[in-house]
């Protein structure tokens, strides 16, 4: 195995630390059926997207802001289905706090949630 030298880590967070992928679905799904959109495109572009990024993308004809904001709100509040991923605690169990970190497309305020939901 080769071996690693860095004095930092960065991780994606969905998907690589926490397996959000049933709660994103679902909060998408509830959007998209409030406004008559269909899921499947949504899901097909908004990967690696903020919210903002992806109601400009499939739903031009409204306020964006005020959009992202209310799917900001809901999927801060619910980490259902959330889950750490299969060995992401060992491993940042290994390193010291302050040599890791994540990055996101998420807020602050959803990736916190979903951290301390799983207890990383």
């Amino acid at each position: 195995m080769p071996i690693l030298s860095c004095t930092a880590l960065i991780f994606d967070l969905d998907g690589t630390l926490v397996d959000t992928t049933a709660t994103i679905f679902a909060h998408w799904n509830r959007w998209a059926a409030r406004h008559g959109l269909d899921i499947h495109s949504i899901m097909e572009r908004s990967h690696g997207l903020r919210s903002l990024e992806t109601i400009k993308l499939v739903a031009p004809h409204l306020d964006a802001a005020t959009e992202a904001a209310y799917m900001e709100a809901q999927e801060a509040g619910d980490t259902t289905g959330t889950q750490a991923m299969p060995g992401a605690a060992a491993l940042l169990a290994l390193l010291p706090r302050e040599r890791w970190n994540i990055a996101t497309s998420g807020s602050w305020a959803i990736a916190s949630a979903r951290l301390n939901h799983v207890g990383l």
